[in-house]
């Protein structure tokens, strides 16, 4: 099954931190992958037994703690102005 929402790639990037490319593919697709690659929030590898493998970067992890961040506020501020359009 293909993760297709960015929050939840995000999420399981952010837990696995590194792995093998195909795996990573298999997990958010080929799309999100090539996408985080390009913009820089995974780098590409191969490890001693020449197996393609991915890593997050630096700034990868802080950009997307940002995106989860903010969609952590902005849904409890969603919930704040419902409670104050029903008062």
């Amino acid at each position: 099954m293909i993760i297709a929402d960015r929050k939840t790639a995000y999420e399981y990037l952010l837990k696995k931190k590194c792995g093998f490319k195909k795996e990573l593919i298999d997990v958010i697709g080929l799309d999100f992958f090539d996408e985080f690659r390009l913009i820089g929030f995974i780098k590409e590898g191969m490890d001693s037994d020449w197996e393609k493998r991915w890593e997050i970067t630096n700034f990868g992890e802080s950009q997307m703690n940002s995106y989860l961040h903010f969609i952590e506020v902005n849904e409890k501020l969603k919930k704040i102005k419902q409670k104050l359009e029903v008062a």
